[in-house]
């Protein structure tokens, strides 16, 4: 008896495991953190024209949306390779198409501004 538990007790894990989300093809958090200049975001109180960096996830990529609140100019998030998130041009889709589709993670980087 003991044998066919410990038996149904692997043959869950395995189920678990192979039904899991795909994983991130790529983690470059910490590079796109480092090319903007950017700290990790732990829950800090920004300010209106701090810059923030947004995380966005789309067919297991991940997206990265930088920009400063204040100034009001219209940015397009970028892969770990710095490709367009949209536009035909990348292969990608309409920007509005990206927004629908792709997960928002939360703010993972800033910089207060001066």
């Amino acid at each position: 008896m003991h044998f066919l538990k410990t038996i149904s007790l692997y043959l869950s894990i395995l189920f678990i495991i192979g039904c899991s989300e795909k994983a991130i093809e790529r983690d470059c958090i910490d590079e796109k953190m480092d090319e903007y200049e950017l700290t990790p975001y732990k829950g800090e109180t920004l300010n209106s024209c701090d810059f923030r960096m947004e995380l966005y996830i789309l067919d297991n990529k991940q997206f990265f949306n930088v920009y400063q609140p204040c100034t009001y100019n219209l940015t397009y998030p970028e892969d770990c390779d710095g490709n367009i998130a949209c536009c035909a041009e990348n292969g990608g889709e309409r920007l509005t198409d990206f927004y629908e589709n792709a997960t928002y993670e939360g703010i993972v980087g800033f910089r207060r501004s001066k």
